[in-house]
């Protein structure tokens, strides 16, 4: 699942915790799936700020490469 459908996911669970009348089995069996999505997530966000380090880098370098030619 991408981080958007995650994050809409995770969105709607929290609408239901909210303001549905759930028991409590429900409501910690949603608790439970709320914490892997934000857990996902998490683990997305930080491989794409890996990803992005990467590329900032890489940007960097051709910028510096270009200075020399000046």
């Amino acid at each position: 699942m991408d981080y958007e459908k995650s994050v809409e996911k995770l969105e709607g669970i929290v609408k239901k915790l909210d303001n549905e009348k759930i028991s409590l089995e429900e409501s910690i069996k949603l608790y439970g799936e709320g914490v892997k999505l934000v857990k996902e997530c998490m683990e997305k966000l930080s491989n794409l700020k890996g990803e992005f380090e990467v590329l900032n880098s890489q940007m960097q370098n051709i910028e510096l490469e270009e200075e020399d030619y000046d």
